[in-house]
Order: structure tokens, then C-alpha cells, then sequence
């Protein structure tokens, strides 16, 4: 499954729980379904969005088909709305939300943020970084959308005998406390 695949699915989880009302939600089973054309997608031009980062701008890196743009998840039991920007950031007002992983949540968040900023080009918004987090804030709705570049989601640590992960210490994950929605994901790479 691609990247853009796997953010589909993972914003089509996340705005079930914002915009379905109670009774379809019961009815509505995220994970059964399939891939289906979509006319209107994408919802943002990653030419035109400044926060993508040159390796994950397939358009400007000279992929000349558009196809895999065109698609959406849709559940067999229910119809999942379209995303909506402005809505979105007033759910989350005062809220953040911290992607936590490799690459693949490094894609998720650009993806998001470009998202936003799409639907609200006038916004104000600050990006900053601090070591291995970033975090884009839209000043307007006071919602922060951060990522925390970490590989191995444990800690490593320098010891005499080199770098060494340490399997039972997350103290670095503790920038994560206070963060309203928390997505941890990496890709798995199989030997």
C-alpha cells in the first residue's frame, strides 16, 4: 500500500469519529471496503503547497501520471464526507496533534498540513523545529500539528560500545505528554 494510501486510510479514520453522526457510525465499518475513482480529489496541488518537502513532491520530482491522485476509500456501509478544512480546525481549536514515527509519518504530516493550509490559505500559521519535532501552528484556531522524527520509538543511547537501543525506555518520548492526538506509525521493513 502506498503512502498516499495509507494517509487516506488514516484520515478517513480520524474524520469518521469527527463528522458521522452516532446511529451511521454503528453501521459503518472503516476497514470494509475499496479503492473507488474520485473526480474531485486531490484536495491540494503538492506543486502549489510550500510545505512539501522536495523528496515527497512526486509532481516536481517528474512523475508524469496523476492516477494514483484519483482515488478514495470508500466503506461498503456508509459514505465517508469530504474533508473540510475549516471544519476540521474548529473541532481541534486549542488542540494538538503529534505524528510519531519515520518517513511515513513525516508524509502523513506534510500531507495534513497542505490539507489545511488548502482549505485556509489566508490562515496565519508559524512552523517551527525544535531537534527532531516540528510543529505547524495555525495561529488563528491556536491548533499546533506536530511531527516527532523517531525512528525506533525507544530510546537510543550512546554507550561505550556504540549507539544502543534501549527497549524498555520512552524517555524521550516525553515531549508526547499533554498532546491531545497521538499517531504513531513506521514502515516495516521485512529482511
Amino acid at each position: 500500500m502506498n503512502l498516499w494510501a495509507q494517509f487516506c486510510i488514516f484520515c478517513a479514520v480520524l474524520f469518521i469519529f469527527l463528522r458521522i453522526n452516532q446511529s451511521n457510525a454503528k453501521n459503518c465499518d472503516l476497514f470494509e471496503g475499496s479503492w473507488v475513482t474520485d473526480s474531485s480529489s486531490p484536495l491540494y496541488n503538492s506543486k502549489s503547497c510550500p510545505f512539501i518537502e522536495r523528496e515527497f513532491n512526486c509532481q516536481n520530482n517528474g512523475r508524469s501520471d496523476a492516477l494514483y491522485l484519483k482515488y478514495k476509500w470508500q466503506p461498503h456501509a456508509c459514505n465517508l464526507p469530504r474533508f473540510d478544512g475549516q471544519h476540521f480546525l474548529q473541532r481541534f481549536k486549542g488542540k494538538s496533534i503529534m505524528f510519531v514515527g519515520d518517513s511515513l509519518s513525516r508524509n502523513q504530516w506534510q500531507s495534513l498540513t497542505c490539507l489545511l493550509y488548502t482549505a485556509l490559505p489566508s490562515t496565519k500559521y508559524n512552523v517551527s523545529r525544535v531537534g527532531d519535532v516540528s510543529t505547524f501552528t495555525f495561529a488563528d484556531f491556536d491548533v499546533k500539528v506536530m511531527l516527532d522524527r523517531n525512528v525506533y520509538l525507544v530510546d537510543v543511547v550512546k554507550e561505550a560500545n556504540g549507539r544502543i537501543l534501549k527497549l524498555d525506555s520512552i524517555e524521550g518520548g516525553k515531549m508526547e505528554n499533554g498532546i491531545d492526538v497521538l499517531i504513531f506509525n513506521m514502515a516495516l521493513v521485512e529482511s
